[in-house]
């Protein structure tokens, strides 16, 4: 077994196994993740798949899956690989990095046939991993992202690490056991005022992870108008993202008919009243689903839509019909007048 210096435990054999891997694979130039967590990276010229791994171990199991990179440069190039774990930090789904010289957990769990790789140009390569769970591993949740950089990785007295271009995918394990997935609703509030003239209406949804494990939010908005009848319905999570223990999520759902524009002056404002028409007093209700909540009770708000500007053009044009058409009734009136 070798430990090079970028804290990769490297193994001759391990398995490749594809169907293992616990979320679809997703090509990327920049690795934007869209759960909850985002990862700060610099330009370059390789991409790797997936960009998240979910997968579930036993105590004294072992997880197998595969990292696909691809070269895209026109030359040989040499990777190297490091596992960093991190925690949430904030309501954004933003993550802080631990220092590299923090393996305790899924950092020393974690074994890579290499401490680094070179691929030819355009060359494109399944790089085998696996994950050996000890048997005294406590049940919850354990998470690393492990980075591909074209440099090893330095790391300064400061606990900062300087690569070169890196990336890396968001490995997420959860050893069985004891787990508890237990999501608190926090707040619920609108994100706009009660009344305004045009949709869209946008919520917020904060809720706190109080259990041992990353949990997805499943729920929906329902929007019925003034006469009771369904306007629309919103899934409150509808990137599927997930929530780690011990942080709390925001969540803003928006319900629009479509993509709002930054309008000024009334005929812009009037556009935008047409282009997201609402009318009336609305109720939206959240309903929560799954066990993981402490209450599943739904809860409601109110809000309206008064396309005023619309009015305002409607009663204008109302008054000028009213007016032609009293202009034209004593024009015939006048023209009968001359002919007697």
């Amino acid at each position: 077994m070798l430990k090079n210096h970028s804290n990769c435990h490297c193994e001759r054999s391990a398995a490749i196994s594809h169907s293992e891997i616990a979320s679809p694979s997703l090509a990327m130039t920049a690795l934007a993740v869209c759960i909850f967590f985002f990862i700060p990276l610099l330009t370059h010229a390789f991409t790797i798949s997936p960009g998240l791994i979910d997968a579930s171990v036993n105590p004294g199991g072992i997880y197998r899956g595969s990292i696909t990179l691809t070269n895209d440069e026109g030359s040989v190039q040499t990777y190297y690989l490091a596992i960093q774990k991190f925690i949430p930090k904030g309501d954004n789904g933003q993550q802080e990095f631990l220092p590299l010289s923090d393996t305790r957990g899924l950092p020393s769990w974690t074994f890579f046939e290499q401490p680094s790789v070179a691929l030819k140009a355009g060359e494109e390569r399944a790089i085998p991993f696996s994950v050996r769970v000890p048997n005294e591993a406590l049940p919850g949740g354990y998470y690393a992202a492990v980075f591909f950089s074209t440099r090893p990785p330095l790391e300064t007295a400061q606990g900062a690490v300087i690569t070169g271009s890196r990336t890396g995918i968001l490995l997420l394990l959860t050893v069985n056991g004891g787990l508890v997935e237990k999501l608190r609703v926090i707040d619920v509030a609108r994100e706009m005022p009660q009344t305004v003239s045009h949709l869209p209406a946008v919520f917020r949804l904060m809720l706190e992870n109080e259990g041992n494990v990353h949990v997805i939010p499943q729920g929906e908005i329902r929007i019925k108008n003034m006469f009771g009848m369904r306007a629309a319905t919103l899934p409150i999570n509808p990137a599927s993202g997930r929530v780690l223990p011990g942080s709390s999520r925001r969540l803003i759902i928006s319900w629009q008919k479509e993509e709002p524009h930054s309008v000024s002056g009334f005929w812009q404002e009037a556009r935008e009243e047409w282009r997201n028409f609402g009318f009336g007093s609305y109720t939206a209700t959240f309903h929560f689903f799954g066990p993981q909540m402490t209450s599943s009770e739904p809860i409601s708000l109110s809000f309206s839509v008064w396309p005023w500007r619309l009015g305002l053009i409607f009663l204008g044009g109302l008054v000028i019909m009213m007016i032609l058409l009293r202009l034209y009734g004593r024009a015939a009136v006048h023209r009968a007048t001359l002919k007697k």
